[in-house]
């Protein structure tokens, strides 16, 4: 008995001995970098999972690789008299706080004004999103003395420029707006806001007639009562924006599919803007007749010379462009019916679109006006 005795002391002293001996270790910082390491290991793994996780401020400030940053440890910033403010800097190197001014690891943040709607949140202030307001919408149109424009006033939502294309030199505009001359319909008013306007344009110009509703005046409005008010009421902004140009109508009669033929045989004499077209295309863009029959022997595109364009596509040409148009159209030789009938299938080329754009209505009307794909209530 007493010699198990003695070999179970001897154990139990081993044991002892190893137990202050890893204590011994642990007090020496010999084994506290391994869990550390292995912390380190699990966030970069981590860091590097988070780069394919889609960034959106609401996660913030508990997305993954987010970390304190310091702050200067007095109570208020030197010099300012100002409270100190928690900071944290997010993924994207921005640094989040609801005070003027901090102290980044003793170096003065960029100062910015604090967001009201984040004083007593932790989550990072955003820039408020553009307000409808902001966004500008222009009418442009052109208007013997003796019709009434007054129904764009029922837009509030849009402002209006209409020239008054019949006035003499010395004569003064109710509108406030004049063209020099009243040649190729609505061409010439058109032409003259691109010039007036080309550095203020707002982001949607549209391009419309002076008569509002009704049949037959208003028989081209792609709308409800063929009212201009009801067809841009439903005009879809992020449309333009998206195409740069659109046609205000959808319906391809007339206009398409192959309304001016260039080449047709034998020719129709009754046909004038057909016959003139390729002369007045060729001025415009310095090719000869031949060279234009050739290139673009075919145009079409729904009818009537009303369209919506935004300020990035109009911005594609360069102003100087716009002032040639203009000149040309006021020295051309063509009659107003002629010349006017010409630029109403030049216009969607001018804007970017292919010399024949022709599109399905039902998806016309369901992208410009989102509409569903059985409209047809013109009643």
């Amino acid at each position: 008995m007493l010699f198990f005795a003695k070999q179970w002391g001897r154990v139990a002293g081993c044991i002892l001995a190893a137990v202050i001996f890893l204590f011994t270790l642990t007090s020496l910082d010999i084994l506290r970098p391994y869990p550390e390491l292995l912390r380190s290991s699990h966030k970069d793994i981590a860091d590097a999972h988070a780069q394919d996780i889609p960034y959106r401020p609401q996660d913030e400030p508990e997305s993954i690789g987010t970390s304190e940053a310091k702050v200067d440890n007095d109570e208020t910033t030197p010099g300012h008299g100002e409270p100190k403010a928690e900071a944290t800097a997010t993924r994207d190197g921005t640094i989040s706080t609801t005070a003027h001014h901090i102290f980044l690891e003793g170096t003065r943040a960029p100062e910015a004004a604090p967001s009201p709607s984040s004083e007593d949140s932790n989550e990072p202030s955003s820039a408020p999103e553009p307000t409808e307001a902001a966004f500008r919408k222009t009418i442009v149109m052109g208007k013997l003395s003796d019709e009434d424009t007054e129904w764009v006033a029922e837009l509030g939502e849009w402002q209006s420029v209409v020239y008054t294309v019949d006035l003499d030199g010395n004569e003064t505009s109710p509108t406030g707006f004049k063209t020099e001359m009243n040649k190729a319909k609505e061409a010439t008013p058109y032409l003259t806001y691109l010039v007036d306007h080309y550095d203020t344009f707002p982001d949607v110009a549209v391009f419309i007639h002076s008569h509002r509703n009704g049949w037959p005046a208003a028989w081209h409005n792609d709308a409800k009562g063929y009212d201009a008010i009801n067809m841009l009421n439903q005009l879809k902004m992020e449309a333009v924006l998206d195409r740069g140009f659109v046609n205000l109508r959808c319906i391809g009669d007339p206009g398409c599919p192959a309304e001016i033929q260039l080449n047709r045989n034998p020719p129709e004499q009754s046909r004038h803007a057909e016959i003139a077209y390729p002369y007045v295309y060729g001025d415009f863009f310095n090719m000869t007749v031949d060279q234009v029959r050739q290139q673009v022997p075919i145009i079409a595109t729904p009818c009537c010379a009303q369209f919506a364009v935004s300020r990035e596509q109009v911005r594609k040409r360069p102003k100087a462009e716009y002032e040639r148009f203009l000149q040309l159209i006021k020295d051309s030789k063509y009659d107003d019916e002629t010349l006017g009938t010409v630029m109403e299938y030049m216009w969607h080329i001018l804007f970017g679109r292919d010399p024949v754009h022709c599109e399905n209505t039902q998806q016309c009307w369901s992208i410009v006006y989102g509409r569903p794909a059985d409209w047809s209530n013109f009643g």
